[in-house]
């Protein structure tokens, strides 16, 4: 496990809508990481029957 994320399926919009990531202590956000969470919300995008996944602004906590 990286850390938590708060996500919600809109399925009016069709969309997978990702608030905010928290990583774990000692998690660092590479791009391979992040090239893996991406897939990995792709494929739960699918299960929860929306088309794309969106990623709200400050969705790393950045900022």
């Amino acid at each position: 496990m990286i850390g938590r994320i708060d996500m919600k399926a809109d399925r009016k919009a069709g969309v997978l809508d990702v608030k905010r990531l928290w990583l774990e202590k000692g998690v660092r956000p590479s791009a391979g990481r992040l090239d893996k969470l991406d897939a990995e919300l792709a494929r739960i995008a699918k299960f929860a029957g929306v088309d794309k996944v969106v990623y709200q602004d400050g969705w790393r906590g950045e900022g």
